[in-house]
């Protein structure tokens, strides 16, 4: 699946009993997302945004950190009755923003958005030639965050243009750290053959003669 120039899809939170299934991320990701998997419940109704990532055009005029605007009363029913668990009842959580989040990514996804405690993102973009994917673990409609599904929606087609610039130079940013780190790897590596070549490293390694002990 290729999002058309100039498009935008959003995928929302895909959950089994409010936890992320990874099988529903790989129908269109194989192998590019991983998301937290297992019975612990992780949610919350605070999202932060990406410090090293304010400049991203869809972070702009976002606080840094965003809570849920749920507007309808808390025991409102999700579902109709009897057609889900009482365990999914009992853990609806209907102010959350997130449930679980992504543990790993390939290159490419930018995280614009973490969990609250900031370990681990919950929103990633990406482009495609000129449209964008935007992947979460968030109930973006339900939280009713009006700025940020603003930005998410309207904001991503108006500035498609800064928003592909901006992902290019950070994989401008990615290929120099990777050469500054590989050339530092292979200086030392150089130096530490030199020395040892030269006998510099062996040569000054003190080696004492034996003391006998005497009464």
């Amino acid at each position: 699946m290729k999002v058309a120039p100039g498009g935008v899809v959003i995928m929302e939170n895909q959950p089994k009993r409010w936890r992320p299934a990874q099988q529903a991320y790989d129908v269109l990701f194989p192998g590019q997302l991983v998301v937290t998997q297992g019975e612990t419940y992780v949610y919350s109704s605070t999202v932060q945004t990406n410090a090293a990532l304010r400049g991203h055009p869809l972070l702009q005029g976002i606080p840094g950190t965003v809570n849920s605007a749920y507007s309808h009363p808390l025991d409102t029913s999700w579902f109709p009755p009897g057609s889900t668990s009482p365990r999914s009842i009992e853990e609806l959580q209907p102010t959350k923003m997130y449930t679980g989040a992504f543990r790993s990514w390939s290159r490419g996804w930018l995280p614009l958005l973490h969990t609250e405690d900031r370990r681990n993102p919950v929103l990633l973009v990406k482009t495609e030639g000129l449209g964008l994917w935007i992947v979460s673990t968030m109930f973006l409609a339900s939280s009713n965050v009006a700025d940020l599904m603003e930005s998410l929606v309207v904001g991503a087609r108006s500035h498609s243009n800064a928003i592909h610039h901006f992902h290019d130079a950070q994989e401008r940013k990615r290929r120099v750290r990777t050469v500054v780190s590989v050339a530092g790897v292979l200086a030392l590596g150089t130096c530490l053959f030199l020395l040892l070549q030269s006998g510099v490293l062996t040569s000054t390694i003190p080696y004492g003669e034996r003391r006998r002990c005497g009464r």
